[in-house]
């Protein structure tokens, strides 16, 4: 297996698998679920400025827009994901004070 880290984001590389691992010290599972909610709000909020005053934006190649949604559902899935694994634990720790 071969791997690279640079800052907060590891790669490894293993037969035909590739595993991208972005590590976020002293964080909460809520409060990265929240930072990818607003960069998927802020990547959607300028798609949506940039599409009504460019016209050009309808003219992009096919594979540009597949990349631009593609960024999108991976933002939306990190939130929804992380904020599940925040709704558990927050879940344990109300079983556990009682």
């Amino acid at each position: 297996m071969t791997e690279t880290t640079h800052g907060n984001v590891t790669v490894s590389h293993s037969g035909s698998a590739v595993c991208v691992t972005t590590w976020y010290a002293l964080e909460t599972p809520r409060e990265v679920a929240a930072d990818k909610a607003a960069q998927l709000h802020s990547l959607l909020f300028f798609l949506r400025d940039y599409a009504a005053s460019n016209p050009q934006f309808g003219e992009l190649l096919p594979a540009m827009h597949e990349g631009i949604l593609s960024v999108a559902e991976g933002l939306a899935l990190e939130a929804r994901l992380l904020s599940e694994l925040a709704a558990v634990a927050a879940d344990d720790n109300a079983s556990a004070s009682l």
